[in-house]
């Protein structure tokens, strides 16, 4: 007498399966039931939009504090700070010219560089015409 498999019949018989199928995105979309909490979201997403719309304009458009951010950065890059970084870095190319360790492509980006930082106001200026 054979034992019972735990497996089922069909494992013990070696009859081919079924390929398991793929299912759509669309098939999982319509089966799914509103949950208890569609309402709450409904109505948070409502609230949203209402605020959004009901915003006063002037207050999106101000940029004053990013402005004033942006523009203290700049100082700081092309004021007396980026004069005397541009100066450390010549006189660091000068130090390494004297040890006889100078690249000249090291020195080229540089130059390059001191240049497109203290020009920069120009180059954007020439575009945004």
């Amino acid at each position: 007498m054979s034992k019972c498999n735990r497996l089922g019949p069909t494992a013990s018989s070696g009859a081919s399966r079924q390929p398991h199928r793929r299912r759509s995105w669309a098939a999982d979309v319509v089966e799914r039931t509103p949950s208890r909490d569609t309402p709450r979201q409904l109505l948070v997403l409502t609230l949203a939009v209402a605020a959004l719309c009901l915003s006063d304009p002037s207050y999106a458009q101000s940029f004053g504090r990013i402005n004033t951010a942006l523009q203290t950065l700049v100082d700081f890059m092309t004021g007396t700070t980026g004069r005397l970084l541009g100066i450390l870095g010549v006189a660091g190319l000068g130090i390494a010219a004297w040890f006889g360790r100078l690249s000249y492509w090291r020195a080229g980006e540089i130059v390059l560089g001191i240049a497109i930082v203290f020009g920069a106001a120009e180059i954007v200026d020439l575009f945004a015409r």
